[in-house]
């Protein structure tokens, strides 16, 4: 019975880690977007300036699935 509520609640709590880290990278893909709408008045200007940022989202994500698993 421990074992089952252990397992159940590292299943949920992995679950809740990976909404949390979805809802900070949307946050992050579509601050980056508002900002470069509001200082350049264009939606691709800051992919041309820093275009090594753009996979920063992707790689938070997978840092923390990965760091889940270890």
């Amino acid at each position: 019975m421990d074992l089952m509520k252990k397992g159940v609640s590292g299943i949920l709590k992995l679950i809740a880690t990976i909404i949390v880290v979805v809802a900070v990278a949307l946050a992050l893909i579509f601050g980056y977007n508002m900002l470069q709408l509001f200082i350049f008045a264009r939606g691709d200007y800051l992919l041309f300036v820093a275009n090594g940022l753009s996979f920063l989202p992707i790689m938070i994500i997978l840092f923390l699935i990965e760091y889940n698993y270890y």
